[in-house]
């Protein structure tokens, strides 16, 4: 059986010196435009957004090394998209994954119903898009790299857990890079940022 190494990059990593002062009061199933704005009106949260400029060139740097030794550059909006590309490939019955997930969320999943969900109704979403493919047997190995501030997991999932230094630490072995904005979590005002990443990789070319 193929195992394809996968590097998934949400863009909300870069989030991570604001994002627990309204992480809780956004969910991926809603409406970005309504969440910031409701966002707005409960916490002024505007006067308090920043991004970590030094994860965004980690990023960078880790993506143009790939790129530039063949691996396939996919942006996506909502990390369970990633499922639905891997699953159209004809390859995909025979083939597992070996996942590095740089996110300030781990995306296993985070309630027990979750994991009925994926076995009973095969239904996956951005927050429990790697347990799916865990709990269909697809996921070779998993790998997060989480934010100094993300919530520790206590999933049942077997994960192996680093932190931003080890960014710095990874080759150019991926198969495929996949940057997801997560709009729910990364403000409008940082979009450029994500679109400013996506039209450079498009354009670089391979070895």
């Amino acid at each position: 059986m193929e195992t394809l190494k996968i590097l998934s990059i949400d863009f909300d990593y870069i989030m991570y010196p604001c994002i627990k002062l309204y992480n809780s009061h956004v969910s991926g199933s809603e409406n970005q435009a309504v969440i910031w704005e409701r966002l707005e009106q409960l916490l002024e949260i505007d006067q308090y957004l920043c991004y970590d400029a030094d994860a965004l060139k980690l990023i960078a740097g880790l993506i143009l090394k790939n790129v530039i030794n063949k691996a396939a550059f996919i942006p996506v909006t909502d990390h369970e998209e990633i499922v639905d590309i891997l699953k159209k490939d004809k390859n995909y019955p025979s083939t597992k994954f070996d996942i590095t997930n740089i996110d300030f969320h781990h995306d296993m999943y985070y309630r027990e119903e979750d994991i009925a969900e994926i076995k009973d109704f095969g239904q996956y979403n951005c927050s429990d898009w790697l347990g799916y493919l865990y709990f269909t047997d697809k996921l070779e190995n998993c790998h997060w790299i989480k934010a100094p501030n993300s919530d520790i997991y206590n999933g049942k999932a077997k994960i192996k857990i680093s932190g931003k230094k080890d960014i710095v630490n990874f080759g150019n072995g991926f198969d495929m890079v996949f940057l997801c904005l997560s709009p729910q979590w990364v403000p409008y005002k940082y979009h450029h940022l994500y679109e400013l990443l996506c039209s450079i990789y498009r354009e670089v070319p391979s070895k």
